[in-house]
């Protein structure tokens, strides 16, 4: 709903309208929704990578040869070398 632009808070808009005269506390609330979503997947997806990779260090561990295991080695090197990747721009 386009409604009067740029009224103060009160009323019934609490944090009151933008430019466009749309309520701006609805506008948060709405990208609030999008931004959990986002961020409830993104830990679901790196919750099953990590216990992918520890499954598969734990299990390789315990049957690779005792001089040198390579599963764990591999697997917490790429954990190490995930948290030193460079931010994008």
């Amino acid at each position: 709903m386009v409604g009067k632009r740029f009224l103060p808070p009160g009323g019934g808009f609490p944090l009151g309208t933008d430019y466009l005269g749309r309520d701006v506390l609805a506008g948060i609330i709405h990208g609030a929704k999008t931004s959990f979503f986002v961020g409830i997947m993104a830990a679901a997806v790196m919750m099953t990578v990590g216990i992918l990779f520890g499954a598969l260090a734990g299990y390789r561990g315990i049957l690779s040869p005792p001089p040198k295991p390579w599963a764990p080695i591999i697997c917490t090197s790429f954990g190490g070398k995930s948290f030193r990747m460079p931010y994008p721009p």
